[in-house]
């Protein structure tokens, strides 16, 4: 058919994504195939002995019987015998040690589309989505902290989505997709991104916002490893020598965001906040800002082909840029403020692996705590009323501290 029309709710189910809309309209285009054309040069259609197939919609028009059918009658069962699969056919099988992956979820309100057919090969070449568009895939199973797969979602008002085949004769094919929403989000297990539009560039690698627009962090990416040890630490179980995030960092922007596979870049008055635990009685609750943050993974994406299954998303390092300047109000188990902190720098390196953080100078630190000691005083018992007392330090090169460790 050249055109496929519903103009009431439609299901479309494959092994790869189930769809469900309230109205499609679907536009075939055929184009000949290479591999199927005679020594004369006429588009024409080659087939194994025992098969039945149509004609190509190029080639000859009229049909053709190629070897008998095998086992035409039905069993003693009653069931019809299995058919019979060409070469093309047999490549969409999956292999015995291949994963079936989970369908993607799709669902909309009116789906318009249009699909390239070349042989057996074919590809929707435009789609148009009006929302509200949802689009997701959750495993069966319960998700692992070190879990590879994790439940995603984006949301929207509206998708579209062209594909180019990377190769003349090839399957494969390269996506241009972009949902715009207000906002359109995309959400990965815990996590989220919104803004007024994201974009993903199959032939550049790259997840792209050129817009303001914010982001939360899964619980699952800050997973840290204890310098001593190679082992991942679950959220929620606290050990000696470990940081916990009691609210995983979010942070807005005004200028734009892209992903290369390997690099977070974020430009642009960068505000960010967390809250983080590295002792039982010590909560760091902060917020900061910057004009630029970078966010280096452990292992790269190849997001210019997203085939396999994909590395374990981990942070490995945050860097800011710019302005750096970071307030923190550390309280203890019962909620009680201890300090007010403050740091202003050029430059902020904090490594996750090693629970470093790293200064580049010149920079500040400003220190409010309440005390019953008098500065440089040794710490002893006493009744007197607890001041205010503050500490101010001026730096030239750098500043180390050891989050894990409490030392700088």
């Amino acid at each position: 058919p050249k055109r496929i029309f519903s103009p009431v709710a439609t299901e479309v189910h494959t092994k790869e994504f189930h769809c469900k809309v309230a109205q499609l309209d679907l536009a075939v285009s055929y184009l000949p195939d290479p591999s199927e054309s005679t020594a004369d040069g006429d588009a024409g259609a080659t087939f194994n002995e025992g098969e039945l197939s149509l004609s190509h919609s190029a080639g000859p028009k009229d049909p053709q019987w190629v070897g008998p059918p095998q086992n035409p009658e039905p069993s003693a069962q009653g069931e019809l015998p299995p058919p019979i699969l060409s070469a093309n056919n047999q490549g969409n099988r999956t292999a015995k040690n291949e994963k079936p992956r989970q369908p993607i979820d799709i669902s909309g309100n009116v789906l318009r589309a249009t699909m390239v057919r070349r042989g057996a090969t074919s590809w929707i070449e435009n789609l148009h989505l009006d929302g509200p568009v949802k689009v997701s895939q959750t495993p069966k199973q319960a998700v692992a902290v070190d879990s590879k797969t994790l439940p995603w979602e984006i949301l929207g008002s509206a998708l579209q989505l062209a594909t180019t085949p990377t190769e003349a004769n090839s399957s494969s094919s390269s996506v241009d997709l972009l949902l715009s929403g207000a906002p359109a989000e995309m959400k990965i297990a815990d996590g989220v991104l919104k803004g007024k539009a994201i974009r993903y560039n199959q032939v550049h690698g790259v997840i792209l916002m050129e817009h303001p627009g914010e982001f939360v962090l899964p619980k699952s990416l800050l997973a840290s490893r204890k310098s001593d040890a190679t082992t991942l630490i679950e959220p929620g179980s606290f050990e000696l020598n470990e940081v916990e995030w009691l609210i995983p960092p979010s942070c807005e922007w005004q200028g734009r965001m892209w992903f290369d596979g390997s690099t977070v870049w974020i430009e642009k008055n960068v505000t960010f906040r967390a809250a983080m635990r590295n002792a039982p009685d010590d909560i760091w609750p902060m917020r900061g800002r910057a004009q630029q943050m970078q966010i280096q993974m452990r292992q790269p994406i190849d997001l210019k082909n997203l085939e396999g299954e994909p590395p374990k998303l981990e942070i490995d390092e945050v860097v800011l840029h710019g302005s750096v300047e970071i307030a923190a109000s550390p309280v203890d188990d019962l909620g009680q403020q201890k300090s007010r902190e403050r740091l202003v720098v050029p430059k902020l390196r904090y490594s996750l692996p090693k629970q470093q953080l790293i200064a580049s100078g010149p920079g500040w630190i400003d220190s409010r705590f309440l005390s019953d000691q008098k500065p440089g005083q040794l710490a002893v018992a006493t009744e007197k009323e607890p001041e205010l007392q503050g500490a101010y330090l001026n730096f030239r090169d750098s500043l180390v501290a050891a989050m894990d460790r409490k030392e700088v």
